[in-house]
């Protein structure tokens, strides 16, 4: 609901940033694997069932997000056995995993566009649409994830100590 009822309106070059995909990859870099993957699942069919149009099929892209975000975070550090809750490693993360979701994004939807006979053209130029397009809701993305991921890491840790985890 957050999405449409304020991300909606923040259009730039007549883009809007995808709030589910930025909460996403910040609870896949926090969290387990086995977590992190329930949660992109849970909030891709939720996406689903909501908004989408083929059913299913923003419950596996981001469900692929998280375990990228939660496979990312794992990656063993000179000090410690993981990156998890280091804000900078997934600032320096973050832009990769953004342009690939949006890729993956683009390609699976214009594939089920295709399949369904609602288009019939792939893509006419597809660096043209990778730079008005893909690039533009990356970067966008990646500046909500930027102002949100300090306080939903504050969020976390919080709750962390709270409950023991």
């Amino acid at each position: 609901f957050i999405q449409e009822a304020f991300f909606n309106d923040l259009r730039i070059m007549s883009v809007k940033p995808e709030f589910a995909i930025v909460v996403i990859y910040i609870f896949g870099f926090l969290s387990n694997l086995r977590a992190g993957m329930f949660f992109g699942l849970s909030m891709g069919l939720y996406i689903d069932i909501v908004y989408g149009r083929f059913f299913g099929l923003y419950g596996i892209l981001l469900m692929y997000a998280a375990i990228l975000a939660s496979l990312i975070s794992m990656i063993p550090g000179k000090k410690k056995p993981n990156h998890k809750g280091s804000i900078l490693f997934m600032y320096s993360f973050a832009p990769f995993c953004f342009v690939l979701y949006t890729v993956c994004e683009s390609f699976v939807a214009k594939l089920m566009l295709m399949y369904s006979n609602m288009s019939n053209t792939f893509y006419e130029d597809y660096k043209v649409h990778f730079i008005e397009k893909i690039l533009p809701v990356s970067a966008y993305d990646f500046i909500i994830f930027a102002v949100m991921v300090w306080p939903l890491v504050a969020i976390w840790k919080a709750i962390g100590k709270k409950s023991g985890l």
